[in-house]
């Protein structure tokens, strides 16, 4: 009498169920600081827009001596700083909050994708004084 073997091909439930487990385990990981990479990225988009848009502000005063935008120099503004990007889904929205001769106020609000943002609303004024609405002026501007 004469026995087959058969050889196992394939996996067990358990090789799966282990692979499984790691993949979900490095996923667990890698996700969250993909997502964090994410933002701090376009966070340096709206950081950059805001200093672009400000360095446009004190050419505007030095040409006009005044930081109050005429309605020219604000459809120039909204042209070319209202969203970041400036073209595409916009993460970030910038304005002028506060205009006077002597000083402005601009702000870059989240939205989108990036509107519950950690560092929420990202401000730069006439005397280069960085914010934020959350106070994290640190992490949120020098990283």
């Amino acid at each position: 009498m004469q026995i087959i073997q058969r050889q196992a091909r394939g996996f067990t439930l358990i090789e799966v169920m282990i692979v499984t487990a790691i993949i979900a385990i490095l996923a667990s990981i890698a996700i969250p600081n993909y997502t964090q990479y994410v933002h701090r990225a376009n966070r340096a988009e709206a950081k950059a827009a805001l200093v672009e848009a400000a360095s446009w502000m004190e050419r505007s005063f030095g040409e006009r001596n005044t930081f109050v935008l005429s309605s020219s120099a604000t459809s120039y503004f909204s042209s070319h700083f209202a969203s970041v990007p400036s073209s595409g889904t916009a993460r970030y929205t910038i304005a002028v909050s506060a205009a006077t001769t002597s000083g402005y106020t601009l702000t870059a609000t989240p939205t989108g994708t990036m509107a519950g943002d950690e560092c929420g609303v990202l401000s730069i004024d006439s005397y280069g004084v960085k914010r934020t609405s959350t106070g994290t002026v640190a992490k949120c501007w020098n990283k």
